[in-house]
């Protein structure tokens, strides 16, 4: 386990970047994947768990032996795997048992016919096989992953990820990953922290996010495209929204909040409401379309098949499902 209490590190003196008052517990066999954009201060908190950097105030408490790695670790291409195997471990100096920990990383990532092949020969997912024995094979009970599968590509990437899902259940380790890629932290991931400006935004699970963001800042970084500012009737019976009077599913009891409308919670081709199609964007299987209704725009994504059939400033009608929409108390 590793609790990290009022922790602080900043590097200049406006106090914008770096890490504020983070409180954060990582514990257990479990995938945690650290969330936000560039600056947010994923790569700080890694580097002040593994001690790269001393933080300035705040305590890390938790006896763990820690790997870290990131997209800038290299191994060395003129050696074989064996040979690299051979020099990452640190946890004994006898030959024999670093022999049999080869052994056993070789066959736990399945490359046992790769041995005596060169680093500069490996295919790229090889490669970062090795690239995971190599820390796997200290017995590290916490991984610390910074983006190591950021040049690979999205299929590539997905088998790794879901190896190293497997491998944490069977090594009983626990996970940090950074990574930028939302959709496979999502999948994959046990618990996402989200930060912002080096604060923790919310954390949690895949559905508490992305069901329940907390923040306007959330909901949009989890893709929600469809938010607006409502406020209550005068009798408190309903919400005005930009297409009338509804009764929506709403728990707060402010007067104003933003209502998020989600993509799939829309339909169209028939409804109460028309809109004017401004955009239509290929995306494979789906197609994103944006509506200007009310002066609003709306973003719906619609099978592709289905928007053959649609044109730029064409009239379409559309409904919403109020009882699928949420509030965030922002306002």
């Amino acid at each position: 386990m590793i609790k990290l209490t009022h922790l602080r590190k900043i590097f200049d003196k406006r106090g914008i970047a770096g890490l504020h008052d983070i409180n954060l517990t990582f514990s257990g066999s479990k995938l945690f994947a650290i969330l936000g954009p560039s600056g947010s201060g994923k790569t700080t908190l890694l580097k002040v768990i593994s001690k790269e950097i001393l933080p300035d105030s705040g305590t890390i408490t938790g006896n763990e032996s820690v790997g870290y790695l990131d997209a800038n670790t290299h191994l060395d291409p003129t050696k074989t795997m064996h040979q690299t195997l051979f020099d990452a471990v640190t946890v004994t100096d006898d030959s024999d048992q670093k022999i049999q920990l080869i052994r056993d990383m070789s066959m736990l990532f399945e490359m046992t016919g790769k041995l005596k092949t060169l680093v500069s020969e490996l295919s790229a997912g090889q490669y970062q096989r090795v690239l995971l024995a190599s820390f796997f094979i200290n017995r590290p009970t916490v991984l610390l992953l910074d983006e190591p599968f950021s040049n690979l590509d999205e299929t590539l990437r997905s088998e790794l990820m879901t190896q190293l899902k497997s491998l944490i259940l069977e090594r009983e380790i626990t996970v940090l990953w950074v990574t930028h890629q939302t959709t496979e932290a999502l999948s994959f991931a046990d618990h996402l922290t989200l930060l912002h400006h080096g604060s923790v935004e919310q954390e949690g699970d895949a559905y508490q996010l992305y069901f329940k963001p907390r923040t306007l800042f959330v909901a949009q970084f989890f893709g929600y495209n469809n938010l607006y500012a409502i406020k209550r009737t005068q009798d408190n019976s309903t919400w005005t929204t930009p297409w009338g009077e509804h009764l929506l599913p709403i728990t707060s009891s402010a007067p104003e909040v933003v209502l998020v409308i989600p993509e799939e919670s829309i339909s169209l081709d028939s409804g109460p409401y028309e809109g004017l199609i401004q955009s239509l964007q290929f995306q494979g299987t789906y197609t994103k379309v944006e509506i200007e209704a009310e002066a609003q725009l709306l973003v719906v994504k619609i099978p592709s098949k289905m928007a053959m059939a649609l044109s730029l400033s064409q009239k379409i009608n559309f409904n919403i499902k109020w009882l699928d929409c949420f509030e965030i108390n922002c306002l």
